[in-house]
C-alpha cells in the first residue's frame, strides 16, 4: 500500500506544477537582489529548505489525524482537486496556494447542479458530489491550521530585502515574504487497484505566502495573518465536529462563505500595510521647524517601529 501511495505522489500533476513554482520564486528572488545589491540575500538552496521544513513536521500530524479520521474521497474527487490545484499553482502566485480556491470552484459547481446542464459531464459532477462536505471542512482546517502555525513559525525568517520608489521619489526600504511550503496529506480511495481494502493516497497540497511589508515589520503582518488564518481553520473544524453530533444546515454555503473570508483576510493585512506605508511617506515629507509639531504628526499617524526607523 505505500509503494501505491507514493505512485500517486509522483504522478500527481500537483507536485510537478508545485516545484515549477518554488524553482520560478528562487530564480526571480535572487534576479531581484542582484539587480538592487548586486549580490543575492541568500543561497537558493534556502528556498528549498523552506519548501520541506517545518511543513513536514506538521504534515506527519495532519496526515496521522486523517487517517485515524478515514478520510475517504472518489477517484474523480481527487483528480479534480489534483488538476484544478495544479492549474492555480501553475498561475506563479503563492498567494493563490491554498485549498480554498480549488475547493471554491469545485463546492461553486456542486451547488449550482441544479441550475446548470453540464451536460456530458454529468456523471462526474454527480460522482464528485458524493464526497460530502465534512472532509472539505477536515482538509481545508487542517491545511488552513498548518499555514497559521507555519506563518508565525517560518514566515518571517531570512525575508528578501527590496527597495521601492516612492510617489516622492525617495527609495524606502521593504521586505518580500514569497514562499512555499510542502504539505502532503494522506487519504482514502474506496476499494480499487485490486486490492479489497482502502487505497491510500498522497497529496502534495503547497502552502504559499506572498507578502511585501513595508510600513509595518514582516512578523508583525504575518503575525496578524496567521491569526485570521487560525480562526478560520478553527472555525471550519468546528463545522466538521459539529457534522458528528447535528445536521449543520446549509453547511456547504459556510464553507463558500469561509474561503471567501480566507482571502479578504490577507486583502485587510495588505491594506494595513499600505495605511502604514502612507503613513511612513507622510512623516519623512514633514518639514517643520517646530519639533513639536513633527512630534504631533508621527502620533496622528500611529507609525509603527519600522516607519519611526525610516524616519
Amino acid at each position: 500500500m505505500s509503494f501505491t501511495a507514493l505512485l500517486t505522489l509522483i504522478g500527481s500533476p500537483l507536485l510537478w506544477a508545485t516545484l515549477v513554482a518554488l524553482a520560478y520564486i528562487s530564480v526571480t528572488r535572487i534576479k531581484r537582489e542582484r539587480g538592487m545589491f548586486r549580490s543575492r540575500r541568500r543561497s537558493p538552496k534556502s528556498d528549498w529548505r523552506h519548501f520541506v521544513w517545518p511543513s513536514l513536521l506538521l504534515a506527519v500530524i495532519g496526515s496521522a489525524a486523517l487517517i485515524l479520521l478515514e478520510t475517504t474521497v472518489n477517484w474523480e474527487w481527487l483528480v479534480t482537486f489534483s488538476v484544478l490545484y495544479a492549474l492555480i499553482v501553475l498561475t506563479l502566485h503563492p498567494r493563490f496556494s491554498s485549498p480554498a480556491f480549488p475547493f471554491l470552484l469545485m463546492l461553486t459547481a456542486i451547488s449550482l447542479r441544479d441550475v446548470v446542464e453540464y451536460g456530458v459531464v454529468t456523471g462526474w459532477m454527480d460522482r464528485l458530489a458524493e464526497v460530502e462536505w465534512p472532509v472539505y471542512a477536515l482538509v481545508f482546517g487542517v491545511v488552513t491550521l498548518a499555514e497559521a502555525i507555519l506563518l508565525r513559525w517560518n514566515g518571517p525568517v531570512e525575508t528578501s530585502p527590496t527597495l521601492i520608489l516612492s510617489k516622492r521619489g525617495q527609495f524606502i526600504g521593504g521586505h518580500v515574504v514569497k514562499r512555499l511550503w510542502f504539505f502532503p496529506l494522506i487519504v482514502f480511495l474506496p476499494p480499487s487497484f485490486g486490492l479489497d481494502m482502502p487505497v491510500p493516497v498522497i497529496l502534495p497540497i503547497p502552502i504559499g505566502v506572498s507578502l511585501l511589508s513595508t510600513g509595518a515589520l514582516p512578523g508583525t503582518l504575518l503575525g496578524r495573518l496567521s491569526l485570521y488564518r487560525g480562526l478560520l481553520a478553527f472555525v471550519t473544524l468546528g463545522l466538521f465536529g459539529a457534522s458528528y453530533v447535528i445536521d449543520v444546515p446549509y453547511a456547504a454555503y459556510m464553507l463558500l462563505g469561509v474561503f471567501v473570508l480566507y482571502e479578504l483576510a490577507l486583502q485587510l493585512i495588505k491594506r494595513e500595510n499600505r495605511g502604514r506605508h502612507r503613513c511612513s511617506l507622510t512623516v519623512i515629507g514633514a518639514r517643520s521647524s517646530s519639533t513639536r509639531s513633527r512630534v504631533r504628526r508621527v502620533r496622528r499617524c500611529s507609525s509603527s517601529r519600522a516607519s519611526q526607523s525610516i524616519k
